[in-house]
């Protein structure tokens, strides 16, 4: 476990375990310190039994919050890339610990004012991601300085046509069309 009062970088010092061959590369392990000298961690959500995990990082210098989702990683998450992108079933447990999170994350970046928020994530991370910028733009949460950067999604066209449908109007899914 990371100290949240400590930088990611300052933290660095196993550089990952022996399953990781980035460990036994001492250049790769200081490039990484240099990186993430800066990055703390504000919250983090590990539910093992439901298979959801996401981030939120901070960065007081670059003032940038980030909220990473995690990808596909275990039976859980399996069925919520069933369940959710496939059939496109409106928010089940991924989508909902995802939102508060989003939730969060909004309310850190009103609060700091100035800062930089975006989303990201691979595969059902990026799925997610995509869905925290919706998200963004509901009418509790009414914020549109969000950016998000995905990697190999599986797309969230289906998801957010049916929650544009059910719910409020949203440019980010007309922008889809």
């Amino acid at each position: 476990n990371l100290d949240p009062n400590k930088s990611i970088g300052e933290q660095f010092d196993q550089c990952f375990d022996s399953n990781d061959h980035f460990k036994d590369n001492q250049e790769a392990c200081k490039l990484a310190k240099t990186i993430l000298k800066d990055w703390k961690i504000h919250n983090q959500t590990n539910n093992q039994q439901k298979g959801y995990f996401g981030s939120i990082y901070i960065n007081d210098k670059y003032k940038q919050i980030v909220l990473a989702h995690r990808g596909t990683d275990d039976r859980w998450d399996i069925i919520a890339n069933f369940d959710e992108v496939i059939l496109g079933n409106t928010i089940r447990y991924q989508s909902q610990k995802a939102y508060e999170m989003v939730h969060e994350a909004v309310k850190l970046a009103k609060e700091k004012k100035d800062y930089a928020l975006s989303f990201t994530g691979h595969s059902l991370g990026a799925f997610l991601a995509e869905l925290s910028l919706y998200f963004c733009y509901s009418e509790d949460l009414n914020y549109k300085k969000a950016k998000s950067v995905t990697f190999d999604s599986p797309g969230s066209k289906l998801q957010l046509d049916k929650l544009h449908k059910s719910h409020v109007s949203n440019p980010y899914v007309d922008s889809l069309n």
